[in-house]
């Protein structure tokens, strides 16, 4: 079994200050790696005290440095809100930093507070994520991106070029039963971050019935399963959350 550990940044009621938090989630995680777990994994969340870490690669590129073997992991890059060439380059030099050892977790975004935040209307999050993975998870093949609906990339290289495939070690979170599908069409791993008594089997029923139908193929099944236990409690003016 693998088994990872995630320094979340929560400051529910700013009871310290952030200094504080950071100071002692970040001695935790310089522990993981001697106590014995295979990975380390954080969260990208803005703009309140739910989780405060913004740069989820900038953690994991200092962890990097920390750490000589565990995997670094994102759970996740919310791609709707960055630009998809900056990401696959951010996510190639992390790969080079590390020697390799990065496991790549995308994600859509739910929280209405960071949408607004960044001026992006959440009802294109979809579309834009499926965009702007295809571009990314192509990009980090080939070594270049190129094209795209919207953001209409003109070729560039991919610098400094990736490390190694991230086949076989990409996943994409899905919290909806919506997002199940999409997940598997686009041949990455299902990550399940399981809220509340959200049950797994029911989570990835979707994504399951498009790998049993033959859709996909040369597509590595794999789930990643990360049960969070938090620290806090959401209040609803800070998430108002639109599911789909």
């Amino acid at each position: 079994m693998h088994v990872g550990y995630a320094p979340m940044f929560q400051n529910p009621g700013n009871a310290l200050p952030d200094a504080e938090v950071y100071r002692q989630e970040l001695r935790l995680a310089e522990m993981a790696e001697p106590l014995g777990f295979d990975s380390l994994w954080s969260v990208e969340h803005h703009f309140t005290d739910y989780t405060m870490c913004p740069d989820v690669l900038q953690f994991l590129t200092y962890m990097a440095g920390k750490t000589q073997h565990v995997k670094l992991g994102s759970m996740v890059v919310v791609l709707p809100w960055h630009d998809p060439m900056r990401v696959a380059e951010q996510i190639a030099m992390l790969d080079h930093l590390s020697g390799g050892r990065v496991i790549l977790g995308l994600g859509r975004g739910l929280a209405r507070v960071e949408y607004e935040g960044f001026r992006i209307d959440q009802n294109a999050g979809r579309q834009r994520f499926v965009e702007y993975a295809q571009l990314v998870l192509n990009g980090l093949e080939k070594g270049y991106i190129e094209g795209g609906e919207t953001v209409q990339q003109p070729r560039r290289d991919i610098r400094p070029s990736p490390l190694k495939s991230f086949r076989e070690r990409t996943y994409a979170a899905a919290v909806s039963p919506e997002s199940m599908p999409i997940m598997a069409q686009l041949g990455v791993g299902l990550l399940v971050i399981q809220l509340h008594s959200q049950r797994v089997d029911t989570a990835a029923a979707g994504y399951m019935t498009i790998i049993g139908a033959g859709i996909l193929v040369g597509f590595f099944a794999a789930f990643l399963l990360v049960t969070s236990h938090w620290s806090g409690l959401r209040t609803q003016d800070a998430w108002d959350e639109k599911d789909g």
